[in-house]
Order: C-alpha cells, then sequence, then structure tokens
C-alpha cells in the first residue's frame, strides 16, 4: 500500500520504491502479477487532527486495541474505511502528512513500512526503512539510507517507453537534436514571473536557432496561469517548438519521461528538487537555472544546498538565466558523457534487507 498525500512528487517517490520493491520480487523468481498496488489517498477530518495524529502515533503505535481507533477518531470516513478494509505486507508513504499513518496501519497488519523524507512529529526509529536525502540532514541510524537524490520513476526501461509514446504524439525529425524544457513554479522559496521566464525563453530559443535544434517543453501543475500563457505564446511564435505541453491543461504520464529520453540537453528550473532528481538521472547533460529567490536572501535553504550538490558532483551544470544561451551552447559542444545520478543501486540494496 502507498499512502497518498495528495503531492505528486510525493506519489512518484512512493511509486519509485515500489518498482525497487517488483525489482527485488523479479530477482527472487517472482513475477509482477505476485505484487498487488494500492494507492490511498490521506485525509483528516481537520488540519488539528493531522497534528493529534503525529503527536499522539509514537504513544499508541505498540498497543492494538487504539491504533485503529486513533485513525477512525483523525481520518476522514472514506479514507478510515480504506484502511479498515485493506491489508500490506509493506507500506510506503512520502512526507510528514502521510507518517504517522504509516506507523499505525503498519503496525496494525504486522507489515513492513518504508518512509521517504524527515516524518516530522513521528520518530524514524518507527520504521523498518527512512529514506531521506542528504539536504535534510538525517541523523545516522541503522534503518536509516542517505540518498543524494530524490527517489523518482526515471530509469533506461521508463525513458524507451515514454520516448515511444511521445514519438506517437509528436513526429520528431530523424537525426535533429533537441532541446528539453522542464519549468516548474512558485514555492516558499523561488518566484516566477514573466519577466524571467521572458530571459530564460529568449535564451534557450536563441541557443536553439544558433545550434538548429528542436524544442520540447513541458510545464509543471504548480506553475501559475500567467507564466503558462506567456509560455505558450511566446512558444508559438517559433517553429522549433515541436512539443509544447502546459500539465494544467493536459498531463499524460510520459511527458516529463519522453521529454527527457528525447533531449540531448536538458534545461530545468532549480526550485524543485524532485524535478531536478529526475534530469539528473536521465544521464543527459542538464542545465539548470535559478529562479528569482524570495526573502530572507542571506540564508541557504534546502534547495539551494541540494543543486550545489548536484553541481559539485557534475551532475548538473549551473547557470544564470542571462547567461543559458551560452551554457547551453557550450554543452553542446561537449563531447564527453553526461553523468548520471543514480541512488537506485542503494535503494534496491536496501530493500533487499527488509523484504
Amino acid at each position: 500500500v502507498v499512502l497518498n498525500d495528495g503531492k505528486k512528487g510525493h506519489l512518484n517517490q512512493s511509486l519509485a520504491i515500489f518498482e525497487k520493491i517488483k525489482e527485488c520480487r523479479r530477482g527472487a523468481g517472482y513475477s509482477d502479477s505476485d505484487i498487488e498496488l494500492r494507492v490511498i489517498d490521506v485525509v483528516y477530518k481537520a488540519k488539528i487532527h493531522a497534528i493529534a495524529m503525529a503527536v499522539l502515533s509514537n504513544f499508541i503505535a505498540k498497543y492494538s486495541l487504539v491504533r485503529m481507533a486513533g485513525l477512525k477518531l483523525c481520518l476522514a470516513e472514506e479514507c478510515y474505511k480504506e484502511l479498515e478494509e485493506n491489508y500490506a505486507d509493506i507500506v510506503i508513504s512520502c512526507g510528514s502528512r502521510t507518517s504517522a499513518v504509516n506507523l499505525l496501519f503498519s503496525r496494525e497488519n504486522n507489515a513492513k513500512n518504508v518512509m521517504l523524507m524527515k516524518p516530522g512529529l513521528v520518530s524514524s526509529n518507527s520504521f523498518d526503512l527512512a529514506i531521506i536525502p542528504e539536504h535534510d540532514n538525517p541523523r545516522g541510524a541503522k534503518n536509516t539510507l542517505t540518498t543524494l537524490g530524490a527517489p523518482n520513476l526515471i530509469n533506461p526501461e521508463k525513458l524507451k517507453n515514454d520516448l515511444r509514446s511521445l514519438k506517437e504524439a509528436v513526429g520528431l525529425e530523424e537525426g535533429k537534436r533537441n532541446i528539453g524544457v522542464l519549468i516548474g513554479g512558485e514555492n516558499r522559496y523561488y518566484r516566477f514571473d514573466t519577466d524571467l521566464i521572458k530571459q530564460v525563453l529568449e535564451n534557450i530559443i536563441g541557443a536553439a536557432e544558433e545550434l538548429g535544434m528542436n524544442l520540447l517543453a513541458t510545464t509543471s501543475r504548480r506553475t501559475s496561469g500567467d507564466v503558462n500563457d506567456f509560455i505558450r505564446k511566446e512558444l508559438e511564435k517559433t517553429s522549433l517548438a515541436k512539443l509544447v505541453i502546459i500539465a494544467n491543461e493536459r498531463n499524460p504520464e510520459w511527458a516529463v519521461g519522453g521529454i527527457l529520453a528525447a533531449s540531448d540537453i536538458v534545461v530545468v528550473s532549480g526550485e524543485s528538487n524532485s524535478m531536478l532528481s529526475e534530469a539528473a538521472s536521465s544521464g543527459k547533460h542538464v542545465v539548470v537555472f535559478r529562479p528569482v529567490r524570495k526573502p530572507p536572501l542571506g540564508k541557504d535553504n534546502k534547495h539551494e544546498m541540494f543543486l550545489r550538490r548536484l553541481g559539485s558532483e557534475g551532475l548538473v551544470h549551473i547557470s544564470e538565466p542571462a547567461d543559458l544561451k551560452k551554457a547551453i551552447i557550450r554543452l553542446a559542444d561537449s563531447r564527453g558523457p553526461a553523468k548520471r545520478l543514480n541512488d537506485g543501486e542503494k535503494i534496491l540494496s536496501a530493500m533487499k534487507q527488509i523484504i
């Protein structure tokens, strides 16, 4: 069972762990039909119930008579009913909002439990495996696996399948190279506006024109309406834009994987650790531009630390928006292979220990 807090990035991380479980099972001689996935949306009655569950779960998890009572008290009726009617051998969740439910539901089922990211008020010692990226500063513990990036679904098989789907949707020119563009949206640390995107697109289009490369672009569901409208309008002006996906209008499953697979160079906005991890896992040259930071400017946030770490490992190339054209052209002329972020082997090894 995967517990879903409603955040697409968190769900994808959990599904990436499910894929590793399938890989472990294949290695033990089982087929994919021998493992079943159920995704359950975690919905609380109110915010105060989410806080109460996080606080109480550490104390009531060991008492079978009150575990389900606690869930019933705090969760919306439909969510509780779905948990009550389902069984799991392994429970996976991502983010602090689902950690308490993971703990109580897995204990009730005598199931293994896997937690991604820091579990908030719930003790990380309560999980069989806690997978936490190093920019979250996990404390060293036997049950904790520290990764560089966020677990993600990008692997050679998915890239191949998504590329096939992209080609069915878009007629790509044989022998023509592509620049992929992944644009996110504003969050608590970064600001996106049309002035920033104007500068970004001018540089990307300029590089594409000079290099004779096509553009394949997608926004995210976090991208604001005015930025979406601006991107659509600007890319409609150039014949080099062969694919423009506005994720709030349509968001095919193959979009990100297909663009990564089809591109020689990928340009990514730097505010999303999940999106950066996906791009860095593709084995393509990745250029990251920094959005405008919100105050306070003096203190580094976890996105900045993660971005610098990827840069220091040579997994991405960091550029200011005004320098994107130069960075893209420099990478296009590079003859060396791109480095690939690969936390997958570490995760697979850790999963084998608990299955």
